[in-house]
C-alpha cells in the first residue's frame, strides 16, 4: 500500500474494503455524491441524507466505538509526548502521522469500518453498503480532508476539548480572551472630566438640605479677616454658587 497524500486518500484506503473506491470509479458517483446533504459527525456516528428525487431522500447512518477516558488519556499523552505532532495539532493541524502515533496506544484513531461500523440506510436496497451509504462515506472522506479533527469527533473527543486536555498535559496556557478595545477621546469627551464615583460612596446631599451646611462640618479655623472668622465670610459665597436660581 503507498504512502496516502492527505487525508482524503488515507481514508479511501480505509475504506476500500466496503467498496467505495469502487463506487467513485462509477461515473454515477458524483451524481449521487452532490445529492448528499447535512452531514454530521458525532461521538460514534455519521449521519446525512441522501436525495432519491426532489420529494424523497433517504437517512444514512455509520456507527462505529468510541473511545473511554482510559484510552483518551493514552492518546493524548501520545500526542503530547511528540511535539512534531503536539505542535502542529495546537495550531490547527492534523499531521498524518497521527494515526501510526494512536494506533501505538492500542487505541487506533481510524475505524475499521468493515469490522467495526455498523451501516444503515433507510432505502430498500438489500445490499449493504447502498449506494446512498457510498456516497455519504465518500463525502465523510471530502470532509475529513477539510477538517481532520472529525476523525477525533468520531472517536469522543471535539476538538476544543482535545486541544484543552493537550494543553493540560504540556502545561500550556490556552489563548486568552481579547482586551477590549479603549473608546475614542471623542467617545467620552462629555464626561472625560467628571470624577468617577468610588463604590461606597456617601450619597450627593438631598436638595433640602440647608445650602452651607458643607462649611458646618469644617473643624474651627482661627483664622480671621478684619476680625471676622473665615467660615462666615465664606458662607455667602458658598450660598451663591449652591443657588438653584
Amino acid at each position: 500500500m503507498t504512502e496516502p497524500a492527505d487525508w482524503d486518500e488515507r481514508l479511501r484506503q480505509t475504506l476500500e474494503p466496503l467498496g467505495v473506491n469502487t463506487f467513485l470509479a462509477d461515473p454515477s458517483s458524483g451524481f449521487w455524491c452532490d445529492r448528499v446533504t447535512g452531514l454530521t459527525v458525532g461521538p460514534g456516528s455519521i449521519t446525512a441524507q441522501v436525495r432519491a428525487t426532489r420529494t424523497r431522500g433517504h437517512q444514512t447512518r455509520i456507527a462505529v466505538p468510541v473511545h473511554g477516558k482510559p484510552a483518551w488519556a493514552a492518546l493524548t499523552q501520545a500526542l503530547a509526548a511528540d511535539s512534531r505532532l503536539a505542535t502542529p495539532l495546537l495550531t490547527g493541524e492534523v499531521p498524518l502521522a497521527v494515526e501510526p502515533a494512536c494506533a501505538g496506544t492500542g487505541h487506533p484513531l481510524l475505524p475499521d469500518f468493515a469490522r467495526e461500523a455498523a451501516l444503515d440506510c433507510t432505502c430498500p436496497a438489500p445490499a449493504t453498503p447502498c449506494g446512498h451509504l457510498h456516497a455519504t462515506l465518500a463525502v465523510f472522506a471530502r470532509a475529513v480532508r477539510a477538517d481532520p479533527f472529525r476523525l477525533f469527533a468520531l472517536r469522543g473527543r471535539d476538538r476544543d476539548t482535545l486541544l484543552t486536555e493537550l494543553r493540560s498535559r504540556l502545561g500550556v496556557t490556552g489563548p486568552q480572551p481579547p482586551k477590549a478595545a479603549a473608546l475614542p477621546l471623542t467617545a467620552v469627551l462629555d464626561d472625560f472630566f467628571d470624577w468617577p464615583t468610588p463604590d461606597g460612596a456617601a450619597p450627593a446631599p438631598a436638595r433640602g438640605d440647608q445650602p452651607g451646611s458643607l462649611l458646618d462640618e469644617l473643624p474651627p479655623l482661627a483664622t480671621t479677616v478684619a476680625g471676622v472668622g473665615l467660615t462666615d465670610l465664606l458662607r455667602p459665597l458658598y450660598q451663591a454658587l449652591t443657588s438653584e436660581d
